[in-house]
């Protein structure tokens, strides 16, 4: 899918830049910011942005990490971190317990209910583990438990810890479980 900003000199720019070899972080990071400014800015297409410039992108990660504690933000933010690679993922999972409130907790999990790549499932499968054994929140224990249900990757190694949470004080976590 080609990325929706009526823009179109901005989005040659950057596939222009995606193409060539020789760009600079400096420079794909400013193609990237570009996109966080139109006025039909859709959260999509940033992060399909993301997700092309993969691991050259890391310069953004302090930047996506602060807005997981954005409302408006938060979602968008976690599937971008998601789509950098390691460096992503390892602030997501530092992040994610550190947002106050357990609403966005539940609402950034939810996010990665329909997470179909194996790769990626493998790497939130610790957060969302963690999420759902130390979670204080009930709805982001249950939002934990409801992703790592959906993902094939994870229907083995979270066995301990659905199992678990079969046992949690929560019935909606309980029944999220099963």
């Amino acid at each position: 899918r080609w990325m929706r900003y009526p823009e179109h000199s901005v989005r040659l720019k950057l596939l222009q830049m995606l193409q060539d070899k020789q760009a600079s972080r400096s420079r794909a990071l400013l193609a990237t910011a570009r996109f966080l400014a139109p006025k039909s800015y859709q959260p999509g297409g940033a992060v399909l942005a993301f997700q092309a410039l993969g691991s050259s992108a890391r310069g953004a990660v302090p930047t996506l990490a602060q807005m997981l504690h954005e409302p408006r933000n938060a979602r968008t933010a976690a599937m971008a971190l998601c789509a950098i690679g390691t460096d992503g993922m390892d602030a997501l999972g530092q992040t994610v317990p550190t947002v106050g409130d357990g609403n966005l907790r539940a609402n950034i999990l939810l996010e990665f209910y329909f997470v179909t790549s194996l790769e990626l499932q493998r790497a939130l499968s610790p957060l969302l583990e963690r999420r759902l054994r130390e979670d204080s929140s009930a709805g982001t224990r249950l939002a934990a438990a409801q992703s790592l249900g959906r993902f094939t990757h994870a229907a083995a190694t979270a066995v301990p810890a659905l199992a678990a949470a079969m046992r949690d004080r929560d019935g909606g976590v309980r029944l999220g479980a099963a």
